[in-house]
């Protein structure tokens, strides 16, 4: 096969897949790989494997990388052990004050012995979105068998990618997990399970346009898509972890599920909104909008690096970005279900995949 104009400038986009060692399977969903081709990108799903050398074959491929929701990140990474029993509210819950870097070795074989239905989309034909809490998860979760694992191999293949992503500029995209195992890199940590233990942390930004929104704003249901503010001019990141807020809204739902059990990407949840100045601002061209939420676990303690570009309505961190990388930014919420189906959301979430396709591109370019 010839290869055409277009294959031969399409950025490769290199994305590491769900492990379940107990079906001793790999998996990914879909509607990932999809946008990322309707976005103009070549996803390349990466192995996974002890065997370093095969990464130094595949990273070198990379104009860029895009992490996706899976299983949680392991605590230990994080300085944390998981609760021992169901209702805890011990202070493993919750984040560490003094985060451990992790180690980046690869791990000697494997720590999750469960190997249940990843608990993000397209892990099974079921399972789409992280997986419920270890300590609090209800019946219908612990049925697809993803409460509480953790995959230390995985986790090890991705602290290798970013190693070499930050080493070379790449752009790194983040949805999901992909937010959280990103924070915990850099040596942010993580709220264990936010049914069991969570206290929101606002950043300034927030703080200001919340304590200055008129009454009529402020009135509205927690959780009601509030609609667009407008696109936005300014692209740089901004904002930090904050104060506790004096009233916050209740704990949302942000693990949505169907009747069945079944994970539920297709419905929103709730609103997020962004930092005027801030770059997902600027391409999702709004201040405020409705997301599905499929995730147990939540940002903790922000990273240096990080900045906070956008929360719940309850305060939980919904979107970081670099402070000096533009290129590299995550999301908690799961824009691949939104992605090819305009008629959903006119387009909108496509754009985080055209943005990080713009991003290899250049990156592409510049080699």
């Amino acid at each position: 096969m010839t290869p055409s104009p277009t294959a031969q400038t399409r950025p490769v986009i290199l994305i590491p897949p769900t492990h379940v060692p107990a079906d001793a399977d790999i998996r990914l969903a879909q509607n990932y790989a999809d946008a990322v081709v309707r976005a103009g990108g070549t996803p390349v799903i990466l192995p996974l494997t002890a065997d370093e050398s095969v990464y130094e074959t595949l990273f070198p491929l990379a104009d860029g990388v895009l992490l996706t929701g899976g299983h949680d990140v392991d605590p230990a990474l994080y300085g944390h052990t998981a609760p021992d029993t169901a209702g805890e509210k011990s202070g493993h819950a919750g984040p560490d004050p003094s985060p451990k870097t992790a180690e980046r070795a690869f791990p000697v074989g494997e720590k999750n012995a469960d190997g249940g239905a990843d608990g993000c989309p397209g892990a099974s034909n079921a399972a789409a979105g992280d997986e419920p809490g270890p300590a609090t998860a209800s019946k219908s979760a612990q049925r697809l068998g993803a409460s509480g694992d953790v995959t230390p191999l995985r986790d090890a293949v991705e602290y290798a990618l970013l190693d070499y992503a930050f080493g070379h500029n790449l752009p790194v995209y983040g949805i999901c997990r992909g937010i959280q195992i990103l924070n915990v890199y850099l040596g942010g940590t993580l709220w264990y399970d936010l049914p069991t233990r969570y206290e929101p942390t606002w950043p300034a930004w927030a703080q200001e346009e919340l304590a200055n929104e008129d009454t009529a704003d402020n009135a509205a249901p927690c959780g009601t898509p509030q609609g667009d503010d407008g696109p936005q001019e300014k692209h740089a990141a901004s904002g930090s972890a904050g104060s506790h807020a004096a009233e916050p809204c209740a704990l949302l739902a942000h693990n949505l599920h169907k009747p069945n059990g079944d994970y539920d990407g297709d419905s929103y949840a709730h609103d997020v909104r962004f930092a005027a100045v801030s770059r997902l601002a600027a391409v999702f061209g709004c201040r405020r909008m409705p997301v599905n939420s499929l995730h147990h676990q939540a940002l903790g303690i922000v990273a240096p690096d990080l900045a906070v570009t956008a929360v719940s309505p309850d305060g939980v961190i919904e979107a970081v970005e670099h402070r000096d990388r533009p290129n590299v930014m995550a999301v908690q919420w799961h824009p691949e279900y939104f992605a090819c189906a305009d008629e959903k959301d006119d387009g909108r979430m496509g754009r985080f995949f055209s943005a990080l396709v713009a991003d290899a591109q250049a990156f592409k370019t510049a080699r």
